[in-house]
């Protein structure tokens, strides 16, 4: 038995597992092509990936794994996380165990700018792999492969020359291209008779991803989707191809702009695809986001109405049933009361004031660090008056009780009703304030009412919110946006609970033991910190558009 697995399959497999695992890393300059040999694998192939292999993406990746190992070193146990890890490093160490030399001098020289792999039926319908490798020069290849498998049978055949070794491998090499697969009848010795991009689904594919170039693609058409959600589902994944149906083809991209926004773009095609997201498929007012305060973590969306619908018919409860709740506001549930929810709205929720060292030193929790709750657009002034004057009377009559009061009073001259929560955890009563005006209606903490009722807003004004906002999607139907603050915060609650889990309520109880942390809690709190703030925002945006929906992963790191 030769060594091809090692000096071959494994070391591209490898790198391709290696790269991938950070797949979302800088673009250089010089773009690559927008499909890498895809006119190399059949037209029926299911399954096509490709990324970039050249020195300036692997440099830029090294940059990221470097920046990260560093910040993440306080973290790791001794020994786990080497401080001259780097992609670098692990591609010599894969390069010296399969041909005894490092990567720079053993597999550099030929290997070219990208790699591509499919998976496609042969003839006897059994799913078949091919690896294409860019290489730029045929002799150095030939001479690596001799080298490093000199078992092999070598023939010549037109422009390739073939390297078997009589089992289960077949490596063919071009002027252009190393191709290995276990299926001979998948090497292009010929030209293809239609290719895979040739072929409509995956050219339609291809042209809904929304940047102009990718450092990565992934396409799988609806067979390829359903192959690989039955090998997941081997490892404990969920069942995605119940959930997005037969006839759904994705095709995914990873990309940069900027030199620091990394971005996923999520494409699926057909119409279980767009009937999977139809309940988001209403674009988002960004003129809304005046209504919205300055919170580091918020989700804007339009038509909730429309979304809780179709998610209550999903689940197979009876619609009908709800209508009960309509009647107690005297309204029509289908004419008056969904109407009511049909426009813009957003939940939103900062907790970046919650200073981890200072809360555990602290006996209560104070609500000013607090910001939540959800702001609606009003879109029949009329009967939000109706539901709220008679929701009003039924806080009054019910609500009221040991620590809660219920006061109507008035904020940004808006009637409003205040719920005030008094409890021995709190530093000071926590306020939620219930009102509407003829812009939005607001179930909000009293910190940030003032502002949303008066249209004051933030996140228009937010630097941060509006850098995020160059790359969502256009016609976004879904607006998820995070800063590393709230993930900060929210650390400190779960620290909290894992340093001290001694709960009582929502007060973190010493249990007779002085509240506070150790030089080790707080050196890894401050590690942690360093960690989040490594990134600027994370956001989620979709959009649907007829029966293309498309999703956006967008992280963007820091200066």
């Amino acid at each position: 038995m030769t060594k091809i697995h090692h000096t071959i399959t494994t070391v591209m497999m490898l790198m391709l597992l290696a790269l991938g695992l950070v797949f979302n890393a800088p673009a250089v300059d010089a773009a690559v092509e927008d499909a890498p040999f895809a006119d190399q694998f059949p037209a029926d192939t299911l399954l096509y990936a490709s990324l970039r292999t050249d020195d300036a993406y692997i440099d830029l990746l090294d940059g990221i794994v470097e920046r990260f190992v560093s910040v993440l070193q306080p973290l790791a146990q001794p020994g786990d996380l080497p401080p001259d890890l780097s992609l670098r490093t692990v591609l010599d160490m894969i390069a010296m165990d399969a041909v005894g030399s490092d990567f720079a001098s053993g597999v550099r020289p030929w290997l070219g700018d990208v790699v591509a792999l499919g998976a496609a039926p042969d003839a006897d319908g059994m799913t078949q792999i091919l690896l294409v490798v860019d290489v730029t020069n045929k002799d150095a290849v030939l001479s690596f492969l001799t080298a490093n498998a000199p078992d092999l049978e070598r023939t010549e055949e037109g422009d390739f020359t073939v390297f078997y070794d009589g089992f289960e491998t077949y490596i063919a090499v071009n002027n252009d291209a190393m191709y290995i697969t276990a299926e001979r009848a998948l090497i292009p010795f010929n030209a293809l008779d239609g290719s895979l991009a040739t072929t409509s689904l995956f050219m339609d594919s291809l042209a809904a991803l929304p940047a102009e170039s990718y450092n990565i693609l992934l396409y799988a058409n609806g067979d390829g989707v359903a192959q690989a959600e039955a090998a997941a589902s081997m490892f404990g994944a969920p069942d995605l191809e119940s959930m997005a149906g037969d006839n759904v083809t994705l095709m995914v991209g990873a990309t940069i702009q900027d030199e620091r926004s990394l971005i996923l773009d999520v494409v699926g095609l057909g119409e279980d695809a767009a009937m999977l997201f139809s309940a988001f498929d209403t674009p988002v007012d960004p003129a809304f986001t005046r209504y919205i305060p300055d919170a580091s973590m918020v989700i804007h969306g339009s038509n909730l109405a429309d979304t809780l619908m179709t998610a209550l018919a999903a689940s197979g409860e009876d619609v009908s049933q709800f209508e009960t709740i309509s009647q107690l506001f005297q309204l029509d549930f289908q004419t008056e009361f969904l109407p009511l929810f049909s426009g813009d709205y957003a939940l939103f929720l900062d907790v970046a004031g919650l200073d981890l060292i200072s809360f555990l030193d602290s006996s209560a929790i104070d609500p000013d660090f607090i910001v939540a709750g959800v702001v609606l657009e009003t879109t029949n002034y009329e009967n939000v008056q109706a539901v709220l004057s008679n929701l009003n009377m039924l806080l009054m009559m019910f609500a009221s009780g040991e620590g809660i009061s219920v006061e109507p009073g008035t904020i940004a001259g808006t009637d409003a009703l205040i719920i005030t929560i008094s409890d021995p955890s709190l530093v000071n009563p926590l306020e939620i304030v219930l009102a509407a005006n003829e812009e939005v209606i607001v179930i909000v903490t009293r910190n940030v009412a003032e502002s949303i009722l008066s249209g004051e807003g933030g996140l228009d004004r937010s630097p941060l919110y509006q850098e995020a906002a160059n790359y969502f999607l256009p016609n976004s139907s879904i607006v998820a946006y995070l800063e590393p603050g709230t993930l900060i915060g929210l650390a400190s609650l779960g620290w909290s609970f894992a340093v001290n889990p001694t709960v009582e309520g929502v007060v973190l109880q010493s249990s007779g033991v002085t509240p506070g942390l150790g030089q080790t809690d707080d050196d890894m709190i401050q590690a942690l910190n360093t960690l989040i703030n490594q990134f600027h925002s994370l956001t989620i945006t979709t959009a649907v558009n007829g029966d293309v929906a498309t999703a956006r992963f967008v992280i963007t790191l820091s200066d």
